[in-house]
């Protein structure tokens, strides 16, 4: 006769739970660290699509000085400091890059405003690692000066105010524009 005293089975979490909470918080940490990886991928390549990462990195390529202190061919490193702003056709920049050649490691630092859709740069060059050498990459016709971009920025903002700036041979004067 069969004894009734048998333990009823226990389910599968019961017999499991040992083994599959810990590969669980595994899974779900490495979720965690693929979506904060595709993040940072996605703004660093947002970041190397810019005007001004494009513009530093193909003049650093084509500079002899660069080019002589570093050898060819120049790369650019992964991770890069700085910060981009753009609204519409306004916007800054001001990053750092690192770059490595043949013969050393150097960075790339880039300052710039853009002003009605163009970029115009404040610093754009390179500092050699190794000796701290700095190569200026903008001709001396491209620098533009901070306050020349302010005072270009703030006659920005007053003709789209409508208001016009009248430069006159002895001085300056803002007078309303006609509708």
């Amino acid at each position: 006769m069969p004894s009734d005293t048998t333990l009823p089975r226990r389910n599968w979490w019961s017999r499991n739970w040992k083994w599959c909470v810990p590969v669980l918080c595994v899974i779900v940490a490495g979720a965690f660290v693929a979506a904060g990886v595709a993040f940072l991928g996605f703004i660093f390549g947002m970041m190397r699509s810019s005007t001004p990462y494009q513009e530093a990195m193909q003049r650093t390529r084509a500079s002899p000085a660069v080019i002589a202190a570093l050898g060819a061919p120049i790369e650019s490193g992964w991770l890069f400091s700085g910060r981009i702003e753009t609204s519409n056709d306004s916007g800054s920049a001001d990053i750092e890059i690192p770059v490595h050649g043949p013969k050393g490691d150097a960075r790339v630092h880039v300052r710039a405003e853009k002003i009605d859709g163009t970029w115009h740069y404040t610093i754009m060059r390179v500092r050699i690692d190794a000796t701290q050498q700095r190569i200026d990459l903008l001709r001396p016709a491209e620098k533009v000066h901070h306050d020349n971009v302010n005072m270009f920025q703030a006659r920005t903002r007053i003709n789209r105010a409508t208001y016009a700036y009248t430069p006159a041979t002895t001085s300056s004067s803002i007078t309303p524009s006609p509708p």
